[in-house]
């Protein structure tokens, strides 16, 4: 029990440790960093394209939505 225990608290240490850095970032490099990653893991991708397409593009396009509505606060706000 300890053991799962130890493993919840190491979880939340690096959510927490994911968020701040994803809260440093810039919009720039938020993107960066996505299509580094991308790049990295897109011969897996490919591998399993038909398992998991369904989800990825669901996650491009919420992705493509997020980024649509912060030009649009970038264009009202300046």
């Amino acid at each position: 029990m300890q053991d799962l225990t130890i493993l919840r608290d190491v979880w939340k240490l690096a959510q927490e440790e994911e968020n701040k850095l994803a809260s440093s970032l810039t919009i720039q490099e938020s993107v960066d960093q996505f299509l580094a990653l991308y790049r990295t893991f897109a011969p897996d991708l490919k591998k399993t394209e038909s398992l998991f397409r369904p989800d990825r593009e669901a996650y491009l396009s919420e992705f493509q939505h997020r980024l649509q509505r912060i030009a649009e606060w970038q264009k009202e706000h300046g």
